[in-house]
């Protein structure tokens, strides 16, 4: 139930801060494939920059 707290949380930090939505990141990216990460990382890159508010939780990650 971790994983949905940490939605619940999100969702009540965005409606506080007035947006209407929220982008939930939660990819498992396959480190071993070279060309998989570079393509998660540019499309990451995209919708952080495009984003009014970000937030990184990094708890769980390796």
């Amino acid at each position: 139930m971790k994983g949905w707290y940490k939605m619940r949380n999100s969702c009540e930090q965005a409606l506080g801060n007035g947006l209407d939505y929220l982008l939930a990141d939660a990819l498992c990216i396959d480190k071993s494939s070279k060309s998989e990460l570079s393509e998660s990382i540019n499309s990451m890159s995209i919708c952080c920059r495009a984003s009014a508010i970000r937030h990184r939780d990094s708890v769980g990650t390796s």
